[in-house]
């Protein structure tokens, strides 16, 4: 993948955002550490990470700038704004959630998510898509029984129970090995 197609990626964490946008305690000095530790991490794996969530996906990217902000707190992650929760300083696991809020990212930048219904199975199906994709992609670049524990772990309840269900029920239909999610998608039809 040419260099050019590759978003700028910024990491930071903003006072404002935990005050007064997620209303949760923050440790300044714990945010800065994590922030210096995992831009490092990330740059490691960024190149890679992002060529393939584009073989996986079919999907060129169109953003020429992400700004991601890290937070501590309570509330999940989330994908515009691009907002990570440091999960107990779990790097791996930040990494996990990125590369799905990065996938989310790029099915904006090309609208995918009118393949899907809007309903609550669409948006199911939407999301074990996205953690299908985002499973395979943090298996390119750590060792399997590391991703078994992330994925794992990112089934803490609630719908996310219901998403990872449906992901078994996807990587039946779709061989990502095969296909890239474009591909599948016409297919399907």
């Amino acid at each position: 993948m040419e260099e050019s197609n590759v978003p700028e990626i910024s990491i930071g964490w903003s006072p404002a955002l935990q005050l007064y946008i997620l209303k949760s305690r923050y440790d300044e000095k714990r945010l800065d550490r994590f922030c210096q530790k995992f831009e490092e991490y990330w740059g490691s794996y960024k190149g890679k990470i992002l060529a393939e969530i584009v073989k996986c996906t079919g999907y060129e990217w169109k953003t020429r700038k992400l700004e991601v902000f890290i937070f501590e707190g309570y509330n999940e992650s989330i994908p515009a704004p691009l907002l990570i929760n440091i999960y107990d300083e779990d790097k791996d696991f930040v990494l996990f959630q990125l590369i799905r809020m990065l996938i989310h990212n790029i099915f904006l930048d090309n609208n995918i998510y009118t393949f899907f219904s809007k309903d609550e199975a669409g948006r199911v199906e939407i999301e074990a898509v996205i953690y299908l994709s985002a499973k395979r992609i943090s298996a390119s670049i750590l060792p399997e029984k590391e991703v078994k524990r992330l994925c794992k772990k990112a089934e803490f309840g609630g719908w996310q129970k219901y998403i990872w269900e449906r992901v078994r029920e996807v990587g039946k239909k779709w061989d990502i090995s095969k296909k890239n999610l474009k591909e599948w998608l016409i297919e399907k039809g």
